[in-house]
């Protein structure tokens, strides 16, 4: 046999035996019950004074306000790193922008200076001298 008929057969409705509603109503016949009121007092929970009462809610208010007042505090520490970031991520942008400006005007001051000697070449040199050096280039 396989595991599935196995538990076909296992599982399979069976009829109780005729006595059987007979011993159970004499079971729960014959068995003590217990005493109710002791039972009731057992599962009641016991009740709060007024004065407890107050002190039970200011400590629930006192802890929702921790809890506000520590949510809160979270939250501004948060906003405060995150502005800190956002200022670190500027800062890091203008120095990069800095040294772009930086090397751009390095590379115009070059420009500048070889356009300057170029102009004093010119102008110590003989107009002759000056009309060939055009037609070369």
């Amino acid at each position: 046999m396989n595991l599935e008929d196995e538990l076909r057969k296992a599982l399979t409705r069976e009829q109780p035996p005729g006595d059987f509603a007979a011993r159970m109503t004499e079971k729960l016949r014959s068995a003590k019950p217990a005493p109710t009121e002791k039972l009731r007092a057992a599962r009641q929970t016991p009740r709060a004074t007024p004065s407890e009462k107050h002190w039970i809610a200011g400590l629930a208010l006192a802890a929702s306000l921790a809890f506000a007042t520590g949510g809160a505090l979270y939250y501004a520490h948060q906003q405060e790193r995150a502005e800190a970031e956002r200022v670190r991520a500027g800062q890091a942008r203008a120095e990069q922008l800095r040294n772009d400006a930086v090397i751009g005007l390095r590379i115009a001051s070059a420009k500048l200076n070889d356009v300057s000697e170029r102009l004093q070449r010119r102008s110590t040199a003989s107009p002759a001298s000056t009309i060939q050096n055009e037609r070369t280039r």
